[in-house]
């Protein structure tokens, strides 16, 4: 009997936090596609929760139930940020945004406007869990580890990844944040983070990578003729104006008779304008504009 009531408990929270991820995707995509409930994503979504859960198993039954509480709550602390960072600038967060924290902490007077009152139903489950953690630690019996059973889940977990096709989805994480968090699961997405950057941290570059890259620009390289625009400014200071959230179509318009942009457009009869410009940032939105801009390459 106790070893029942074990096992219930742990499958109870393990689907707490299945529920919690979906409502996660209805949070930030106020809908949910009828393609995360396949076989195939619902098991998706299992095996990370039991990666990261199954532990519950080899832990004295003390602190069992406060392990899975505990984990309950850094998930949720987690999503609910996640939610909040892809508000303000439509990403998510991860360990790669450590070393940007200083900046996060000068703009955080205007944090509060980017958090939606829904955000917070994330904690529900937590406020309720709270008294019946308390009672059920103060009842538990002693239940052995199971060993035996934490095996089982860890391989169950992990058959889920000898599907090449979904690592592969899984390493572009960072270029498609929202397909990934959808079709890996929110926790998902967070464990490979934490991998690709402790992976990120003992990377190096072998000769042979330097060599091939060296390789493709001697072919590639294009070998282009100067233009009208080749020293034109040769001597001279270069001012580059660079507006953030502006988009073209308000240049040389007007509104009820007023122009939207009259000094812009002053400046442009005095100026190189150039009008075939089209978004082509990642994660670093300004930081990537200014890469294009300054060195003509994809960020």
């Amino acid at each position: 009997m106790k070893k029942t009531n074990d096992i219930l408990v742990y499958f109870t929270m393990s689907l707490v936090l299945l529920i919690k991820s979906f409502a996660f995707i209805f949070l930030f995509k106020n809908t949910i596609s009828t393609y995360i409930f396949t076989l195939t994503n619902i098991y998706i979504y299992i095996s990370f929760i039991l990666l990261v859960t199954s532990f519950y198993f080899l832990m004295k039954s003390k602190h069992r139930t406060w392990y899975l509480f505990s984990i309950d709550v850094i998930i949720t602390i987690i999503l609910f940020a996640d939610l909040v960072f892809y508000n303000g600038f439509s990403s998510f967060l991860s360990l790669f945004h450590l070393k940007e924290l200083a900046s996060v902490s000068e703009a955080k007077s205007g944090i509060g406007s980017l958090i939606n009152l829904k955000y917070f139903t994330l904690f529900i489950d937590i406020i309720v869990l709270i008294p019946i953690m308390i009672a059920i630690s103060k009842r538990n019996s002693p239940v052995k580890r199971s060993p035996i059973l934490f095996v089982i889940l860890i391989f169950v977990a992990l058959n889920c990844f000898t599907d090449k096709n979904r690592l592969s989805k899984l390493q572009h994480l960072r270029y498609m944040q929202s397909d990934t968090m959808i079709t890996q699961s929110p926790i998902g997405y967070h464990v490979y983070d934490i991998y690709s950057f402790i992976k990120s941290k003992n990377r190096t570059v072998s000769k042979k990578e330097i060599q091939t890259v060296s390789d493709w620009i001697k072919v590639n390289k294009e070998e282009l003729p100067n233009n009208e625009y080749s020293g034109l400014f040769k001597g001279k200071n270069l001012l580059t104006v660079q507006f953030e959230s502006l988009e073209q179509f308000v240049i040389n318009e007007k509104a009820d008779g007023q122009e939207i942009t009259p000094n812009l457009n002053k400046l442009l009869k005095n100026s190189l304008y150039f009008n075939n410009y089209h978004q082509i940032i990642n994660e670093g939105s300004s930081s990537d504009a200014e890469f294009a801009t300054n060195t003509s390459l994809y960020p």
